[in-house]
């Protein structure tokens, strides 16, 4: 419990290889309470977080409650928040369909829709 905490500080570290390292030590954890701040990290300013944490996300054990965690990702106006979000879901491997993931697939952004399409 202790290093869960832990990382979850360790999420907003100043430096970028720390908080995608703690993001993706919280996925090989597994719990679900970690999604909250895990979904946080989606909008981080560095990639390499997002990835990480949309990768964590994605091993977390899929829920209706984390499920719409992500998916207020997908409400962001940013794409890299997006596409970040939509990673995770993919990761779930089992998604509710959601008038949401329809807009996806019609997105200007080819990359938003190529991950929306594949979440289906």
């Amino acid at each position: 419990r202790s290093s869960m905490t832990a990382l979850i500080a360790a999420l907003r570290d100043q430096e970028a290889r720390v908080r995608a390292a703690a993001a993706l030590s919280l996925g090989r954890i597994g719990e679900a309470e970690s999604a909250p701040a895990l979904v946080q990290s989606l909008a981080d300013p560095a990639e390499m977080v997002r990835v990480a944490a949309a990768m964590a996300l994605g091993e977390l054990e899929p829920s209706p409650s984390s499920e719409a965690l992500v998916l207020t990702g997908f409400r962001r106006p940013d794409d890299a928040e997006r596409l970040a979000a939509g990673w995770a879901l993919l990761g779930f491997g089992t998604v509710s369909f959601s008038q949401e993931l329809i807009k996806m697939l019609r997105e200007p952004n080819p990359r938003i829709r190529q991950v929306a399409a594949a979440i289906f």
